[in-house]
């Protein structure tokens, strides 16, 4: 357990809580965020030549305006889930968390079967580790699971610190070698964005189709295929009743 790592306690409340695969030799890339005719067709594009799947936690106003571009997820043969319906911060409102969810999977589920089992996140992974959190969630779905990750990209940040358009492909890069450089990067979860609410235009929009082949080239150097995000098969009883929270992750963009 890392050294900014903790655990929570509940009465057998937890649910199963993904924050690395169950596997060697592969890594899942999750996408928040989307969908976005700026990102979304190039991002599809680059995971198709490089025959890599990824797992897409997508926003519902932006889901219902480019339906087209979840149909072409799904068709690319990428897992997709509700990320909220707008880009809010639902941490201590668990029932306009289910409404929310609610509303984005309605949306989904016209163009794909609702999953058994539903991985689970919100915006800012609001509410992995409140109880109340996972007590409401029931009611959205009986077989949820909440998808934490393991290594973060900080691409929401890159846009921002931008001096000018030649510094993205510069950071980017830095991102990417951080990944790199990662010793526990094999059978890790990524989190990236598309066009991540908040960012600056017009870089915001070109992050992730930058970074991405520049992730895709650590993956293929350190021999790992990128698949999509499968649920927990098997979860220890105990773990209903201790919930290890998400270490503190180093921001290679702060200072």
């Amino acid at each position: 357990m890392g050294k900014n790592m903790k655990c929570l306690l509940s009465f057998g409340i937890w649910r199963p809580t993904l924050r690395r695969l169950p596997t060697r030799g592969a890594v899942a890339l999750t996408f928040d965020d989307g969908p976005s005719p700026e990102t979304t067709p190039r991002l599809l594009d680059q995971l198709a030549a490089a025959k890599a799947k990824a797992t897409f936690f997508v926003s519902g106003v932006r889901a219902v305006a480019n339906r087209d571009l979840v149909a072409a997820m799904i068709e690319g043969g990428h897992a997709v889930y509700g990320h909220g319906w707008e880009h809010v911060h639902l941490e201590y409102d668990p029932q306009r968390a289910v409404d929310d969810m609610r509303r984005v999977e309605d949306e989904l589920s016209r163009l794909r079967p609702t999953p058994p089992v539903y991985l689970l996140r919100l915006p800012y992974n609001a509410g992995y580790a409140r109880a109340a959190m996972h007590q409401a969630m029931a009611a959205f779905h009986p077989n949820f699971q909440f998808a934490c990750w393991s290594h973060s990209t900080f691409d929401y940040r890159i846009a921002e610190c931008c001096r000018s358009p030649g510094d993205l492909p510069i950071l980017c890069r830095a991102a990417a070698d951080a990944l790199r450089r990662s010793r526990d990067l094999d059978g890790g979860i990524v989190l990236m964005h598309e066009k991540s609410f908040g960012g600056p235009p017009p870089l915001n929009a070109e992050v992730a189709p930058v970074l991405l082949p520049m992730v895709l080239e650590v993956l293929a150097q350190r021999g790992l295929r990128s698949v999509t995000l499968p649920p927990l098969e098997a979860v220890r009883p105990l773990y209903r009743w201790i919930l290890p929270t998400m270490s503190r992750l180093p921001d290679p963009f702060a200072g």
